[in-house]
């Protein structure tokens, strides 16, 4: 049975049906019907909240996981797009007789997978190098500038070993702004980082696909002895989630 007292602490809070269903990850229905038997139980008209039918506990039986584990294991086996969803698995167990909501043989599929999987997710940690590595990108910093307000082009650059940030703001975001914010970052640090990575920015990166680094910022990189290197389409998305 879910939380009765959160379901009502909830509403009571957002007063919203739909809000309480979301939050709580359950049916709209389920919620009002919780609401409406926690109220006449409230006034004395009904002796529990929920009348639990005892064939509910009958219904998923041990023959009947061991239906579903057998199903998903044979499934395991076969290619991807091949695989039984959970409402395939449900629609099989059902034509063979079995009594069971949908609703539980997702839970079952979700505890079988819990079980037996064993991708996860894996992290390197990366330890750079002192004046090893360093970042770039532009940002925007809002400005009141003479009673106007204006997001000016803010060049940021970050040294990866040791976290120091340098930001200096600009009118433009030129090619010229950019080798200005470069050349004073190098002169703050008193030396150049080996390598600069740079999120596909278009003064930098002529072609975001094949990752070709524009021929004039090239030489400005050979004249400073850094590399550029543009970083992967999408990974700082992917990074942020």
């Amino acid at each position: 049975m879910y939380d009765v007292m959160e379901i009502k602490q909830l509403y009571e809070k957002y007063g919203s049906i739909r809000r309480v269903a979301r939050n709580m990850k359950i049916s709209r229905n389920t919620v009002t019907k919780y609401l409406i038997r926690s109220d006449e139980f409230r006034k004395g008209d009904i002796d529990k909240i929920i009348h639990r039918n005892s064939a509910n506990y009958l219904r998923i039986s041990d023959i009947i996981t061991m239906r579903i584990d057998k199903l998903l294991e044979d499934n395991s086996s076969k290619p991807v797009k091949l695989r039984f969803t959970a409402k395939k698995i449900w629609h099989i167990v059902v034509s063979e007789g079995y009594d069971i909501s949908y609703t539980s043989v997702k839970r079952i599929v979700r505890r079988w997978k819990n079980r037996n999987t064993l991708i996860c997710d894996v992290y390197i940690e990366q330890v750079p190098k002192i004046g090893k590595r360093a970042e770039f990108d532009w940002g925007y910093t809002p400005l009141i500038i003479n009673g106007v307000k204006r997001n000016y082009p803010t060049a940021f650059m970050v040294l990866n070993k040791s976290l120091y940030r340098y930001a200096r703001v600009f009118e433009r975001e030129t090619n010229l702004e950019l080798v200005s914010s470069h050349v004073d970052f190098f002169n703050e640090i008193g030396g150049v980082p080996t390598d600069l990575f740079y999120d596909n920015l278009k003064i930098v990166v002529d072609d975001a696909k094949t990752k070709k680094i524009n021929e004039r910022f090239l030489g400005f990189a050979s004249f400073y002895g850094f590399t550029p290197i543009p970083c992967n389409r999408f990974s700082k998305r992917k990074r942020n989630r």
